[in-house]
């Protein structure tokens, strides 16, 4: 497996809702050791951790924002 943030146990993808359903983006955070920004394919540091084959995608939290224009 290749050594990228979305291959890392630590990465949180993001997600934006699109009309009826979530979509996954390029953009997520790292939680370790501390919290940080990271795009999906960026060369892990050194605390990467395989992430399992077998992960499932856990909503913790859900935050709308609507923008007047």
């Amino acid at each position: 497996m290749e050594k990228i943030c979305r291959n890392c146990e630590h990465y949180i993808r993001h997600f934006v809702f699109l009309g009826k359903s979530f979509s996954p983006i390029d953009h997520g955070h790292c939680t370790y050791p501390m919290l940080k920004n990271r795009e999906a394919d960026c060369k892990a540091c050194k605390h990467f951790e395989e992430r399992k084959e077998d992960d499932r995608i856990q909503v913790t939290e859900i935050r709308i924002e609507h923008k007047i224009l």
